[in-house]
């Protein structure tokens, strides 16, 4: 009986400790976004120096992209808005082309262009999106 109380006891104790550790990282906003930071520039990084393995407009990219929108809103830091904006010149503001072209990560990046034209009001970006959208 004793050593059942002395486990219940310590995965109590133990579990505890953790939940209270993780709500504290959890609520830490500055480590939070130093996170979002680091994974941001070291993606842009990472295809600066390597390039792109697909198409830009490809639907591997299309959370990337939506990940990056977030961070520019999170972090208010231009840099990754015109990071963005780039990004969409590359592909032309195209959002997928063939058989793909209906696929959710089409629309995923059709959504970070509407974003980004809210942003800059410059009918270019929505373009392509906007012609399939309405077919």
């Amino acid at each position: 009986m004793k050593i059942l109380v002395f486990v219940l006891s310590w995965v109590l104790f133990t579990q505890t400790s953790f939940a209270q550790s993780s709500t504290d990282m959890m609520t830490d906003k500055q480590a939070i976004k130093a996170v979002l930071r680091k994974v941001c520039d070291w993606q842009i990084d990472s295809i600066d120096r390597k390039g792109f393995r697909w198409p830009v407009n490809e639907w591997v990219y299309a959370t990337f992209y939506k990940g990056l929108w977030k961070t520019a809103i999170s972090l208010k830091e231009k840099k990754y808005w015109e990071q963005l904006v780039a990004y969409g010149k590359k592909a032309k503001w195209k959002v997928g082309e063939g058989e793909g072209r209906y696929f959710a990560d089409d629309y995923c990046i059709g959504e970070v262009y509407c974003a980004l034209y809210k942003k800059y009001k410059d009918t270019v970006m929505l373009g392509d999106f906007q012609r399939m959208a309405d077919e």
